[in-house]
């Protein structure tokens, strides 16, 4: 093979990568043809464009410039204005070509040398390149990338009531999290330090965690690494939704081997691929560790960990992963190194305006630059700064954009508003291609609404739905127009083991939207019964439901609450929102702190619930004022963590008040603190309208609700998150034993540390069986109880209702011998 064969195929790349429209790959692949470096512009401009020469010549030298913008992300050297751009981008494509074909000499020969693996790669990643997730727009064809903070983990030691710092060192005492951000990557830096380099302080580069939340950019990265050419080795993407029951090593071996090579027989190759694995040269993508089949966020972590051994190993790996995934363990993947996608900044101190930059971007790039400027001077206005920090997001923001390009006028108050404008703006959007009238929408929305509920609840990867599932829930018909008209589904991969297809909403998000549509009454989300809380049992000719306490439910709930119809649905929200803050539990309340936290942040998606003052009230009781009286609290701590996701009027200003009139300092610098984790620094005390009266009826009601609440303020701890190992022992005889260490407060903080984090998942019925019979003899005066509760509140964050109730009420629980 001649050294310059595979030139026309590696430009075709080039220009894939750099996302150059049909136009501009015309002139492209023509001007750096090898046996063209020579021809004059206006030849080239004859050739490609045509017509007129002087027209002709004008067109080819505006998509040069439009070329040479796109690749000045990978080659800097092309923004230089001097003369002689198409030398200078010939040079840069050449040594990148060169490189290339040397690594390719280098491997001949060798055990993996029997196929050209950097071509099986590439080709496969050219062909999973339409089931990648779609991207939230197509209008804009560059793309605007995040910028990336590398977070190191740090544990907080517990404040103490002497605990001061100088004014000059005040900013330490904000260091609330175990988590900082240490440096800051753009885009290239990154791509150039961490991915190509190897730059990274555990891993040097070899095992990369890309955190964020959803739509923050997180699989936009990993493709922009995965086609970029600073990127070394061979990539190779794996979609984690797509392994299901198979591992990691069986899906390479049998699932991508076989789609790579375009073959059913693939045992022969299969030791090449592992001596590819072997050679430390493969770059292993792999996308969606939330997407993966597993009952938790610590089970995915964990099989993950499971699944990154033997040969497979021997690649280095970069991931994403949903932040909260991620957060829910913190040792789980130690040796990564791991970088937060961090949120457009909007008018920050020493930031550009990466929201504003964006909107005039999008804007420009749909030749409609005239839109940009009402759309950012409406997303300025006070009344809009929930919407504000919404749109910090990509995804959002694209939406956004796409809904204001379609309809200019207001923006609204909730995410569920929101979401509905997204909706229309994605029908819009869909509109020229494949038209549908307004009471196909109606019937396909309800449909979607149905399927993504039903996913939520009864697929085992809530975002990965089978299509048979998909079909028998929504109907052929809909089906085919969702999937293959619409593309609100989108098929991802085939299952491996019944090579069904699966599919998934273009982001989930959109799913957990159309779930709340589909939802009427509240009791889909609580129907309680404290006598007997079983899951089975008939209550209210209902069974009884606890998703209120289900992660992947919050979402969902938020937006309904959200949702606006008409006067009888408002009052079905504020039927909710009391229903949730005067749930009791019989278990000490403990689930009932829960309830009350998912109100309030629920009154940020209803702010005129008649209830907004009552939740506020007491959220700032148990995170201020009980804090005050005991500084070792986990309630306290949970109470101020949610405190910025109220985000409601009154809230802000509470916290505008404790900053400039507390004299507590403590207080003083944690609604301080608080509010500029809300974008909140200088803002003053605001009017508030006011809400309608309360009826006597609901006076009365509040009387009730605040009787109730009172009951539940009896209990003092605090949460402290750090992962401990290495005891082994009996269970039931090794929990006896550390509590009555505890009763001699021999390290009581170590102790509540192993019961928390040592003991596995299926300890903590039998956990909370033995800390229900200390906490039956009245023990709250000594100091240990602090630290039971501590953990007592770590079981009701990790067990559903059912569980921790027959738990707390003695009902025998099996458990298995503790593994090291």
């Amino acid at each position: 093979m001649k050294l310059w064969d595979g030139w026309d195929d590696f430009l075709k790349l080039i220009a894939s990568d750099h996302n150059l429209t049909v136009e501009q790959k015309a002139v492209f692949l023509v001007r750096f043809a090898r046996q063209n470096i020579d021809t004059k512009n206006q030849d080239i401009a004859d050739e490609v464009i045509g017509g007129e020469p002087e027209k002709a010549l004008l067109a080819y030298n505006k998509r040069m410039k439009e070329i040479f913008g796109k690749l000045s992300e990978s080659f800097p050297e092309v923004s230089s204005e001097d003369k002689g751009k198409v030398k200078r981008v010939q040079a840069c494509l050449e040594k990148v070509y060169l490189e290339q074909q040397q690594h390719k000499d280098s491997e001949t020969g060798s055990a993996i040398a029997s196929h050209d693996w950097t071509q099986i790669c590439r080709d496969m990643l050219e062909s999973q390149k339409l089931n990648i997730r779609r991207q939230a727009t197509e209008v804009v064809s560059k793309a605007f990338y995040v910028e990336l903070g590398l977070v190191e983990r740090k544990h907080q030691p517990r404040r103490s009531s002497d605990f001061s710092v100088s004014p000059e060192q005040g900013s330490g005492f904000f260091q609330l999290h175990e988590e900082e951000i240490t440096q800051t990557y753009e885009h290239n830096e990154f791509l150039e330090q961490v991915i190509k380099q190897g730059q990274s302080k555990k891993s040097q580069g070899r095992r990369i965690a890309i955190i964020g939340e959803p739509g923050a950019g997180k699989t936009t990265l990993l493709e922009a690494i995965a086609f970029s050419p600073k990127t070394p080795g061979f990539p190779i993407w794996v979609s984690l939704g797509s392994l299901r029951d198979k591992s990691l090593e069986e899906y390479l071996r049998e699932k991508w081997l076989k789609d790579a090579l375009k073959t059913s027989d693939v045992s022969e190759q299969q030791k090449e691929l592992e001596n590819l694995f072997k050679s430390g040269e493969v770059l292993l993508l792999l996308d969606g560790v939330d997407e993966m089949p597993a009952s938790s966020p610590v089970e995915a972590l964990a099989k993950l960990r499971e699944e990154l051994t033997g040969w497979v190993a021997d690649a280095r790996t970069v991931l994403t992963c949903r932040q909260n995934v991620w957060d829910a363990s913190v040792n789980a993947l130690p040796g990564f190194d791991t970088y937060r996608t961090l949120d457009f900044s909007y008018g920050e101190s020493n930031k550009p305006n990466q929201v504003r930059q964006f909107i005039c971007e999008w804007f420009s790039k749909a030749e409609k630059p005239e839109l940009g400027e009402p759309l950012r001077e409406k997303l300025d206005e006070d009344r809009h700064q929930r919407i504000r920090d919404l749109v910090k997001n990509p995804l959002r923001l694209s939406l956004l954009c796409q809904s204001w390009y379609f309809r200019q006028g207001d923006l609204p108050k909730t995410k569920a508003a929101l979401y509905e404008q997204f909706t229309r703006a994605f029908y819009d959007w869909k509109q020229e291609l494949f038209p549908t009238v307004p009471t196909e929408r109606q019937e396909l929305n309800t449909a979607l609404g149905l399927l993504a509920r039903e996913a939520i609840d009864k697929e085992k990867s809530r975002f990965a739905i089978r299509e048979s599932f998909a079909i028998d829930v929504m109907g052929e018909d809909l089906f085919k127009l969702a999937t293959e008209k619409l593309h609100w589904l989108n098929f991802v991969y085939k299952d491996a083991e019944t090579d069904e297809k699966v599919y998934a909403f273009f982001h989930p998000t959109f799913q957990e939207y159309f779930a709340a549509c589909a939802i009427d009454d509240w009791d889909y989300f609580l129907n309680h019964n404290n006598d007997n809380p079983n899951p089975f049992l008939q209550y209210k000719n209902k069974d009884c439901v606890y998703r209120v306490f289900e992660p992947q439910w919050k979402e969902v709930i938020l937006l309904w609450i959200g949702i606006e119809r008409d006067e009888e649905f408002r009052k079905h929200k504020d039927n909710f929102i009391k229903a949730l803050v005067r749930f009791w539990d019989g278990c000490k309340n403990l689930y009932g702190y829960r309830t009350c936290f998912l109100a309030a942040t629920g009154i940020a998606e209803f702010r005129d619930s008649k209830l907004a003052d009552l939740i506020i009230l007491l959220i700032f009781y148990w995170g201020f004022e009980k804090w005050e009286e005991s500084n070792f609290d986990p309630i306290a701590e949970a109470a101020r963590e949610i405190i910025p996701e109220i985000d409601h009027p009154r809230a802000i200003n509470q916290l505008i008040y404790y900053r400039d009139n507390s004299q507590n300092r403590d207080i003083s610098e944690e609604a301080t603190y608080i509010l500029e984790k809300m974008g909140i620094r200088n803002q003053r005390l605001h009017t508030i309208s006011e809400l309608p009266p309360l009826t006597e009826e609901e006076k009365d009601e509040l009387k009730k609700l605040e009787s109730i609440i009172e009951q539940a303020l009896n209990e003092k701890s605090r949460i402290i998150k750090e992962r401990l190992a290495g005891i082994q022992a009996e269970p039931e005889a090794m929990i006896n034993r550390l509590i009555q260490l505890m009763e001699k407060n021999i390290n009581n903080e170590f102790i509540a540390e192993v019961l928390k984090k040592v003991l596995g998942y299926e300890h903590l019925r039998l956990i909370v069986k033995k800390i229900k019979e200390y906490v039956d003899i009245n023990i709250e005066e000594n100091e240990y109880f602090d630290y039971l509760y501590d953990v007592i509140w770590h079981c009701t964050q990790n067990m559903t209702y059912p569980e921790f109730y027959q738990a707390w009420h003695g009902e025998p629980c099996s458990v298995q011998a503790i593994e090291n």
